[in-house]
């Protein structure tokens, strides 16, 4: 089926198959492959090439260690596990991983896999993308943020002077592997983070799309599956779903010129609030917090309706853990508006604030940094809490 929806009055479409095993993203300067499979450590062994190509393994140290028996062959390779936490998502991390790719002599005959979550993909793309100009590198995304987000559209960022993602460029891998049951071994926090980025895709969708996303939420909310405990086959299509309502819009836009910037759903007050409270509410509950803030905005510049505002808030308190909401409130005393000055968004005195007027209708409000702003969004936050 075909999901149809609007970014800044422009007309796009989805091509919407949850059954398919892969599919292609057209790319710049080449596409590249998402293919979901089982046994993934198996899958990468028997792909291995000795006579052409070298490789080198950037792991996550918890994927290392709970998986220490199945990745015990990348021990035989140029091979680096990482302690991926948000302040270590540096310029430094970057440059020493490339400092390993020049002690083993990489090139682009060599072959980087990234297996981890948004924090060891930022890295691994940055230096594989800087490394004598760039060499080939494939991603493992293990969170179901990496899985149904980040892994589309070659984003990269690393963190500096207290600034998210202020170092950034374009590294699209040269394939994307997902096997789904890495969800199994994520915490609640990580498995709540992912869908707080599934919901701002499917809301950027359009109705076709949130219809779907629906019935999937409702098998979630069954008695036999939940949001930490779900069928792997569920969690599979929404993953699906997600990707391919991103794959449209990167593909019309990969380098964020315009319509691109829609994926900004929730993310300019998210990122925010991210670093207000150290990171203690992880990155896509930050946004699901971000998006009801925004539609709240929304609400005042573009008449978005009570009862949209109110169904997104119904499935967004699902996936805000109380612990992210107890942090929420230890920003009240911090100048949200001053943190959001930074945004890579601003232009002059406005933020281009990415918001839905309707279900798959994106609208861009040039949001005033000023004072009344900032008690604006304070009462939202307000709001969000209660």
């Amino acid at each position: 089926m075909k999901a149809s929806f609007k970014i800044d009055n422009e007309k796009l479409e989805a091509n919407i198959d949850l059954n398919l095993e892969s599919f292609v993203v057209d790319s710049s300067p080449r596409p590249y492959e998402i293919s979901f499979t089982n046994n993934i450590f198996q899958k990468i062994e028997s792909e291995i090439d000795l006579e052409n190509f070298s490789y080198v393994f950037f792991i996550d140290e918890n994927i290392a260690n709970i998986y220490r028996e199945e990745t015990k062959f990348m021990r035989n390779f140029t091979y680096k596990s990482f302690h991926a936490v948000e302040d270590l998502k540096t310029v430094d991390a970057a440059f020493d991983l490339c400092d390993l790719l020049l002690e083993c002599n990489a090139n682009r005959k060599t072959i980087l896999y990234v297996i981890g979550g948004g924090i060891m993909q930022d890295i691994g793309a940055y230096a594989a993308a800087t490394f004598k100009r760039g060499i080939p590198w494939v991603y493992v995304p293990t969170t179901l943020l990496g899985q149904s987000d980040s892994c589309v559209g070659g984003k990269t960022g690393l963190n500096y002077k207290h600034t998210k993602n202020l170092i950034a460029l374009f590294s699209a891998p040269r394939q994307v592997l997902i096997d789904p049951i890495f969800i199994s071994t994520l915490s609640p926090n990580d498995i709540y983070s992912g869908h707080g980025e599934i919901l701002r895709l499917v809301l950027t969708g359009g109705p076709e799309a949130f219809k779907i996303y629906k019935e999937l939420i409702k098998k979630l909310k069954s008695k036999d599956e939940d949001f930490l405990n779900p069928n792997l086959g569920t969690i599979e299509k929404l993953i699906k779903l997600s990707l391919l309502i991103k794959k449209s819009v990167v593909e019309k836009d990969e380098f964020e010129i315009n319509l691109r910037k829609s994926m900004n759903y929730g993310h300019s007050i998210g990122h925010a609030i991210e670093i207000l409270t150290n990171h203690g509410i992880p990155h896509g509950q930050a946004v699901a917090i971000g998006i009801l803030i925004e539609n709240l905005i929304a609400k005042k510049y573009l008449s978005l309706s009570e009862n949209v505002i109110k169904e997104i808030h119904g499935i967004a308190k699902d996936i805000i853990s109380k612990e992210s909401l107890i942090n929420l409130k230890s920003i009240s005393k911090k100048s949200i508006i001053e943190v959001m000055r930074r945004d890579k968004k601003v232009e002059g005195k406005y933020l281009k604030l990415a918001t839905i007027s309707e279900y798959g209708n994106m609208q861009f409000i040039d949001f005033p940094l000023n004072d009344e702003s900032e008690k604006l969004v304070n009462r939202f936050i307000n709001e969000v809490i209660k």
